[in-house]
């Protein structure tokens, strides 16, 4: 399906710029003063030309469409299906406000031990990131995320699932649709529970430090 649809935009791009390309032709045979009858025959060639390929540019348009309408009815069902045996890992495009508010209008509140799937995993805008933190969700699920993505979400306590690794647990059904079943519940609250218990280490060292550099620093 997604192969079809590059392919015909691919299709519809390359038509767009032939009648861009002939159109411009037009133009410049109709400036010129002494048209001749083979001029005025390229004329008429090419306004047919232009003619069939805008029909076939409206073909793929509406072809485009059913496409986009038959994706939409799919993601339906999966939806549908996945309230059963599988659940739907809420996916947002970028981990910003905007994008987890768009997900929220679509697919419902984002609550206590939700998974979500960040599909764009580059940066991470703080204040989403403080709304997740606050909603307690589960984990993050990503594909080939950047490193200061995993970094940045991980010290506030959610641990970051790469789909690489947890493919036994999961279906993706598109780039922005993965289903996920109860075995990676299991997985993700365990990883959480490290996640949480290498932080409280981290803390214990940190403060340890401070009390040592106040200690030295006021009796030397």
């Amino acid at each position: 399906m997604e192969r079809e649809k590059a392919q015909l935009k691919e299709k519809l791009s390359k038509a767009r710029k032939e009648i861009f390309e002939l159109k411009k032709q037009l133009e410049l045979y109709h400036k010129q003063t002494n048209i001749q009858v083979k001029t005025v025959r390229e004329i008429q060639a090419l306004s047919e030309e232009v003619r069939r390929l805008s029909e076939e540019l409206k073909k793929y348009e509406r072809e485009n469409l059913r496409l986009k309408q038959e994706i939409a009815d799919l993601k339906s069902i999966i939806i549908t299906i996945s309230k059963h045996n599988y659940r739907l890992a809420v996916p947002i495009t970028t981990l910003t406000l905007t994008s987890i508010s768009k997900a929220e209008r679509e697919y419902g509140p984002i609550g206590k031990d939700s998974i979500i799937y960040v599909v764009n995993p580059v940066f991470v805008q703080k204040e989403a990131l403080s709304k997740l933190v606050e909603a307690e969700i589960l984990s993050i699920v990503v594909h080939e995320p950047e490193e200061e993505f995993v970094r940045g979400v991980e010290n506030q306590g959610i641990p970051v699932l790469k789909i690489e690794d947890i493919k036994d647990y999961i279906i993706r059904v598109f780039d922005n649709i993965v289903l996920y079943n109860n075995t990676l519940i299991k997985v993700a609250k365990k990883r959480k529970k490290e996640l949480e218990e290498k932080l409280r280490a981290r803390k214990t060292l940190e403060l340890e430090d401070l009390i040592m550099k106040y200690r030295m620093e006021r009796w030397g």
